[in-house]
């Protein structure tokens, strides 16, 4: 079986400094990185997640195959470019509704909820890596969403 196009990772050429500072947003570098992961019960908790690695991502979200969402939403809450993986077809598999990353979506706007757990990364052009500061990271989704719960 192939593997399908949005599941395979371009290679950058650029070397993963220059990748990080064109960012415009510290990463992490390395296998294994820390990032968050948000559960459609509220949990919030902080995981390992090696970014090069396709298949370690679908593990985190939960799913065969994921997308990335961007929005401003996340740029203005975060101050920079940040995103996150959801399963690509959360809804035909009627998952439950993640209140956390519809409102970074934007459902209110438009009523299309995101479903399923979510994994934050920052992108850096092709490629995605894990944030830098994920403690205070965590701490401003703790503190601005009352609904959140640490696991």
């Amino acid at each position: 079986m192939e593997i399908p196009e949005i599941c395979r990772r371009k290679q950058s050429k650029k070397q993963p400094e220059e990748r990080i500072l064109a960012a415009g947003m510290d990463c992490q570098k390395g296998r294994n990185m820390k990032t968050i992961k948000i559960t459609t019960d509220n949990k919030l908790s902080v995981i390992d997640v090696d970014f090069d690695d396709y298949r370690d991502i679908q593990k985190a979200v939960g799913c065969e195959h994921f997308e990335t969402v961007k929005t401003q939403r996340l740029f203005d809450f975060f101050g920079g470019p940040v995103l996150f993986c959801v399963d690509e077809s959360g809804l035909l598999k009627d998952l439950p509704i993640n209140w956390v990353a519809s409102f970074f979506y934007g459902t209110g706007a438009h009523g299309s909820p995101i479903v399923g757990d979510i994994v934050f990364g920052i992108p850096v052009y092709d490629t995605i890596e894990a944030p830098k500061d994920v403690e205070s990271m965590k701490q401003q989704l703790l503190d601005t969403f009352g609904v959140l719960r640490e696991e």
